[in-house]
């Protein structure tokens, strides 16, 4: 990625290292470019706030386990879950997106979200028969976290699924 015109990974660039009232602007290298986002993108944040693109009026909010769009915090899941209806950007951190209809999921999602449908799937081996309630709330999540994964490999290009 290039940040502000300076070839430089994006996946190692600290946010604080830049003003907090500084705007960033990022865009894929010329050969190799690894992102699909837009060529133009401005990115402003504080340095501890999560990452977050402006495209032309929307702003995406990216997160370790999906992309959210957050264009009408009435419908974020994430603040009606904490009870803060009345706040200007989602809580990523909290953010239900198998659920949050402004949630999106990526191919670069899927290992985290192949990582929690294992574990989820270890917890459901090892609970036993009398704990029926906490077998099906295990159950309920591995199943949205099976159903996230298939859908980002039935949407995934022949590109995304070769090997790094």
């Amino acid at each position: 990625m290039e940040i502000n015109g300076s070839p430089r990974p994006a996946c190692m660039t600290r946010m604080s290292a830049f003003a907090p009232e500084e705007v960033l602007t990022i865009t894929p290298m010329m050969a190799g470019a690894c992102s699909r986002l837009p060529a133009w993108a401005a990115c402003s944040m504080a340095a501890d706030a999560p990452c977050s693109l402006a495209f032309g009026g929307m702003v995406l909010h990216l997160g370790p386990a999906n992309y959210g769009w957050f264009t009408d915090p009435s419908r974020a899941l994430c603040l009606k879950l904490a009870g803060t209806p009345a706040a200007d950007q989602p809580l990523i951190g909290v953010c239900d997106s198998a659920r949050c209809p402004q949630a999106t999921h990526h191919p670069r999602h899927r290992p985290v979200w192949a990582e929690h449908a294992e574990r989820t799937r270890t917890f459901l081996g090892q609970i036993g028969t009398a704990r029926k309630n906490e077998r099906a709330r295990l159950q309920a999540d591995y199943d949205r976290a099976a159903r996230v994964i298939a859908e980002i490999d039935a949407t995934a290009s022949p590109r995304d699924k070769e090997p790094a």
